[in-house]
């Protein structure tokens, strides 16, 4: 409940499970990279750590909370590596638009020889005509 921004008592806690269409929705849109860094620290100090929080040991309890708790795992691992290759994606964005440039710039400059050679073939041509 604390990864969706819930309050973990449980008359809360059966309310939103209490529909499970929206509850699946919720999971399935859930997206791991607009989550504060707050929310998973609370996730992560408070159970994801926990070694009782493993799917295995879940599983011993409840086959449906082992998939919540595999699926929590997961986007815990999957947000720390987001968080690894967000700086990473922005200087390929900054990169990717300098070498756009450099080759608008270059194609400029190939266009202008290839009229130059263009120019000197025409040439060439007069003056064989002489």
């Amino acid at each position: 409940m604390v990864m969706l921004s819930e309050k973990t008592d449980w008359k809360n806690v059966k309310g939103v499970l209490g529909n499970p269409g929206e509850f699946m929705n919720r999971l399935l849109t859930y997206d791991v990279e607009t989550v504060s860094e707050r929310i998973w620290k609370k996730a992560r100090d408070g159970w994801i750590s926990k070694p009782n929080f493993e799917p295995a040991e879940v599983k011993k309890v409840s086959l449906a909370a082992s998939a919540l708790c595999t699926w929590a795992v997961a986007c815990s691992r999957y947000q720390l590596v987001v968080k690894k290759v967000a700086p990473k994606k922005k200087k390929l964005a900054e990169v990717t638009t300098i070498l756009n440039e450099a080759q608008a710039e270059l194609q400029i400059k190939l266009d202008m020889v290839q009229a130059v050679k263009d120019k000197v073939a025409q040439l060439e041509a007069d003056c064989q005509k002489m």
